[in-house]
């Protein structure tokens, strides 16, 4: 495993590879050293991050969400993105530690995944989304939980940090406007304003929003470490309905047998998707993107 620092002087660069050797001494720990290639921490976070995954509408801030670390699969194995500004005053070795886990969590996690074999493109689109939630579920309920094993005390920062990042997921699960956003896009396309490839631009990054925050909050109430009390905030949100309960109590299942064999998922996926008002089907021509209507 290689480590790369593209930012700070000589002693901040050997600081900063100094506290990387928790991450080493993790994933070797883990078993899973061998399955990274580097750790990084590029001047332009951002920008590797895109080059990397061809993605050239990543984002490091999405709104509800800062994204400070990033894995990317590669051909000689994973590469862990870590942004500079995770280096900064406002984030301690705590925070960090827990992002650490976070990404090696998703390594051990993508290994751990059975292959997807003979799926029609109706069942890969809803797997393909069904598998990124649970990533992140388990993954963020991983760190949680490893980091309340650690630290005898949370720090300052710590503990508001992952306040703040609850009460944001919330904040999301429970907002008005992507709700009219959805309804909109309905509404347009049904009047015959845009086509599907306009509905499924506006509507997609509304989804991922809500979803992400799904997934999220969901570990956070889970993980038993503190926010158990946000329980009745999340289940009276407006969407977490009740095929979003339905998928984060199969999360916690699965979190909990440690089972990654996620094959009798996709129903679930695809009931929750329903709800933002759209369902995909196979047909002669191809996948096929149906728009039905909002039932939040």
């Amino acid at each position: 495993m290689h480590i790369d620092i593209d930012v700070g002087n000589a002693e901040q660069k050997r600081l900063i590879r100094k506290e990387l050797s928790i991450l080493e001494s993790a994933a070797t720990g883990a078993g899973i050293i061998d399955q990274i290639e580097r750790v990084a921490v590029p001047a332009d976070f951002e920008g590797e991050v895109r080059r990397l995954t061809g993605d050239s509408e990543f984002r490091q801030n999405r709104g509800y969400h800062l994204v400070l670390a990033k894995i990317v699969a590669g051909s000689k194995g994973t590469t862990i993105l870590i942004s500079p500004v995770a280096f900064t005053e406002g984030f301690d070795t705590q925070i960090r530690v827990s992002w650490y886990v976070h990404e090696l969590a998703h390594v051990d996690h993508n290994s751990r995944f059975p292959p997807r074999e003979n799926e029609s493109a109706t069942e890969k689109v809803y797997s393909e989304n069904l598998h990124i939630l649970f990533g992140d579920y388990a993954a963020e309920r991983c760190a949680l939980e490893t980091c309340a094993q650690l630290f005898d005390k949370p720090s300052d920062l710590y503990a508001e940090l992952h306040r703040s990042t609850c009460a944001a997921f919330m904040t999301a699960l429970d907002d008005d406007q992507a709700y009219r956003a959805l309804a909109d896009a309905v509404v347009r396309f049904r009047l015959w304003r845009t086509d599907i490839t306009g509905y499924q631009r506006d509507v997609r990054p509304v989804f991922d929003r809500i979803s992400k925050s799904l997934a999220y909050a969901a570990a956070y109430i889970d993980s038993n470490t503190g926010f158990c009390e946000d329980s009745p905030t999340f289940h009276e949100a407006r969407f977490v309905t009740h095929s979003a309960r339905e998928l984060a109590s199969y999360f916690a299942t699965k979190y909990q047998d440690a089972d990654f064999d996620l094959a009798d998922g996709a129903g679930l996926m695809k009931a929750f998707a329903k709800t933002f008002g759209f369902t995909y089907e196979d047909t002669d021509e191809g996948l096929y993107c149906r728009v039905v209507g909002l039932s939040i």
